[in-house]
């Protein structure tokens, strides 16, 4: 969607291992003003810390590969508290631009903890890895523009059918009044399911005008 917005920019693929290889696919063109870096990370039973540290690293390579100065980070699911926990552990230099996080689980999935309001978390219904972000808001760059984006489907019980709305939207409580600019969006439509989000061209529209 967003190559269909911007026209053809290049994609380079970033595979990263369990050893914190890095493996490069693709390069960048002259012509490109906002080319795409793809950047996966291992899975399984692998902690969010250490995910970040590899992100980080993959970010540092990259930049000294292709010497950009400046980049934005779009996050999906679990990839929101990859680069929420990034964020607490990197540079002022190496901060995106904008942090767009797409339907990430800050609370987690209970509907027991989370409804679909839009507002913050009580602290009675905080998991522990919402409080430890909090607990760690103060390192954040404030330069940092922030979106988090909610799905809420129609015909699902809850949110995008996975991650509650209210759980999408928690880290209001982590971001907002700490970063320079904070906003929220919820996706009204049935292509908001949880895995069909990205086939939304409101999705596309929502993230390039927060960015632009």
């Amino acid at each position: 969607g967003l190559q269909q917005n911007n026209g053809a920019q290049s994609i380079v693929q970033v595979q990263v291992n369990r050893q914190g290889d890095l493996k490069f696919r693709g390069q960048f063109q002259t012509y490109d003003n906002r080319p795409y870096l793809k950047i996966n990370l291992p899975k399984g039973d692998i902690t969010t810390k250490q995910q970040a540290k590899w992100l980080k690293f993959a970010l540092q390579q990259a930049r000294r590969r292709f010497k950009f100065k400046h980049f934005n980070l779009i996050s999906y699911g679990d990839g929101g508290l990859v680069a929420t926990q990034y964020l607490m552990q990197t540079s002022a230099a190496l901060t995106p631009k904008n942090l767009v996080a797409v339907a990430t689980p800050f609370n987690g999935l209970s509907t027991h903890t989370n409804s679909d309001e839009t507002t913050a978390v009580d602290t009675a219904h905080q998991t522990a890895t919402l409080k430890s972000f909090i607990a760690q808001r103060s390192k954040l760059q404030r330069h940092v523009r922030v979106l988090l984006v909610a799905g809420h489907a129609k015909h699902k019980s809850f949110g995008d059918g996975v991650v509650p709305i209210q759980s999408a939207l928690a880290g209001q409580s982590i971001f907002r009044n700490h970063v320079t600019q904070y906003d929220q969006q919820v996706i009204h439509t049935w292509r908001a399911s949880h895995a069909r989000l990205f086939n939304s061209w409101r999705l596309v529209n929502k993230i390039q005008s927060f960015m632009n």
